[in-house]
């Protein structure tokens, strides 16, 4: 109704209240996901520092090496790559695949799983390599005090 009779008068009451309260009813979905999204952020970052707190106190040979996890990170790597590709051929699949009768409803289901698929997908494949990169950074090798690697002795004037 509210795509196609934008500019058309209203119908009835009816129409419109169906049209109403699912959209009610999605903001009451979307609502709590952003809170939630936005807190597990908050949360996730808190780790993130706690740790970095954590691994510049000292460091322990085997606690570190579970840390780093090269197993756990493969599979959330590979897993998140799957889920990608399976929202990237939804995408494409689903449009190629609708006849004329099928109309746009399907259509717009399938956009909206391939999207869900695939941004859920990239955000997984960055937190594995985001995981990785900061798992290697806190328990590779420490650099020596003092100058950094790119001062050089000073240049003569």
């Amino acid at each position: 109704m509210l795509l196609i009779a934008l500019g058309a008068p209203y119908s009835d009451p009816m129409t419109t209240l169906l049209a109403v309260v699912p959209a009610v009813l999605g903001l009451g979905v979307f609502v709590p996901a952003v809170w939630l999204t936005v807190r597990s952020l908050r949360r996730d970052r808190t780790v993130r520092d706690r740790l970095v707190q954590w691994a510049g106190l000292d460091r322990h040979g085997p606690t570190d090496a579970r840390l780093i996890a090269p197993g756990l990170s493969v599979a959330w790597l590979l897993l998140s790559f799957a889920m990608c590709a399976v929202g990237l051929w939804t995408g494409f699949a689903v449009p190629a695949g609708v006849s004329r009768d099928d109309g746009y409803g399907l259509v717009a289901y399938g956009m909206g799983a391939a999207l869900i698929l695939w941004i859920t997908g990239l955000t997984g494949l960055a937190k594995a390599v985001g995981h990785y990169r900061f798992a290697v950074r806190l328990t590779g090798p420490r650099r020596p005090a003092g100058r950094s690697a790119s001062s050089g002795r000073p240049r003569p004037e």
